[in-house]
């Protein structure tokens, strides 16, 4: 990966959500070992019975010993498996709901996304800031949103970024302590997406290019680096320069909640915030984000606020989802495994209630 001047060591992550091999492999082998447990063995036996002395049995209410036993034991058999499968399915359900209601320290109602290819529009990084700003403008005139923001990588967008920096004031035992993620951050961001500052302020319009470089950093890197200290006025420091002597402090400005921009089954990260509009040529932004707060139905705006971005550049190439939709990507896979496990529990309950009928 490139390497960054004012953050180096940096790594873009890139994710693609789609549906897991493993787990339609799984369903696929259990649906055929639960086919064959349950309908070869009774077919090789029929294919071996006499039709006239079976007749005769059944009329005469007689059954041998093997085939009364064999049916027993199917019932037991289909019988564990539909519990195993109730079992699966419920847990699975619940986890679901675990992960849908899990608190991810922003607002996700009334939030939208908008995932900007700045890069095929043919912008090159001197031209981004101003695209950003014209976009911001734009939009923010849109009725019904009440504010709005951009991110290079942004909530749930499938990217992230690491950055191996120096705290003032802390001794690293290992490179793992240096390395942070961070997401460079407009005006406004934490506002727009609803994160709580806990102590001192956000990003704003005034860290621009000709103001001194500042960041905001989460709880959890708070905890990490300030123990028992206020972090607010503390500096972050490029590392990239042995001799100490050309290297940039970023003001440490604000702490805001973690939250939960990749995933929502582990732990919020490490993370601090630069501000996006100081960022230098040497450190160029390789992905672009709006994040727009609306007053009424995020989804009824969705045409408008379209609109208001193409009339900035209608060669802007722009995928526009609801934090809601993409929060719904990310448990796809667990939505996915209850509804297969779901399935195959009707099924094998319908199988037991047939059995019982006969």
């Amino acid at each position: 990966p490139p390497r960054s001047t004012l953050f180096p060591y940096t790594t873009l992550f890139r994710s693609n959500v789609q549906l897991d091999a493993a787990v339609l492999l799984f369903t696929a082998a259990t649906a055929v070992f639960s086919g064959l447990l349950f309908g070869i063995a009774p077919a090789i036996q029929a294919t071996r019975a006499d039709l006239i002395t079976n007749l005769k049995e059944t009329k005469s209410g007689q059954q041998t010993a093997f085939a009364r036993a064999f049916g027993k034991a199917l019932i037991v058999g289909q019988i564990v498996f539909s519990l195993v499968l109730m079992v699966a399915a419920g847990l699975f359900i619940r986890t679901l709901r675990n992960l849908e209601n899990v608190d991810i320290g922003y607002a996700r109602n009334g939030l939208l996304i908008a995932d900007l290819d700045f890069k095929t529009a043919g912008y090159k990084d001197n031209r981004v800031d101003l695209l950003v700003r014209n976009l911001l403008e734009s939009v923010q005139r849109v009725p019904g949103v009440e504010t709005i923001s951009a991110s290079e990588n942004g909530l749930f967008s499938g990217t992230d970024s690491e950055g191996n920096i120096e705290v003032e004031g802390f001794m690293p035992r290992s490179i793992d302590d240096r390395l942070n993620h961070y997401d460079r951050v407009g005006p406004n961001y934490f506002h727009t997406i609803g994160a709580r500052i806990i102590a001192g302020r956000g990003i704003g319009p005034q860290d621009d290019e000709n103001a001194a470089k500042v960041a905001v950093i989460n709880e959890k890197m708070a905890q990490f680096y300030f123990p028992h200290e206020n972090p607010i006025g503390r500096h972050i420091f490029d590392s990239d320069d042995p001799s100490g002597k050309d290297r940039i402090a970023v003001t440490i400005v604000g702490v805001v909640r973690d939250v939960k921009q990749s995933y929502l089954r582990k732990p919020a990260p490490r993370r601090y915030y630069p501000a996006m509009l100081q960022h230098r040529a040497t450190d160029p932004i390789d992905s672009l984000r709006l994040e727009i707060r609306t007053q009424a139905s995020s989804k009824a705006l969705m045409t408008s606020v379209r609109r208001a971005i193409k009339n900035v550049d209608p060669k802007l190439p722009i995928d526009l989802q609801t934090a809601d939709a993409l929060i719904g990507d990310a448990v796809s896979q667990e939505k996915l495994v209850a509804q297969l496990s779901s399935v195959r529990s009707e099924e094998h309950t319908s199988e037991l209630q047939s059995h019982h009928d006969l």
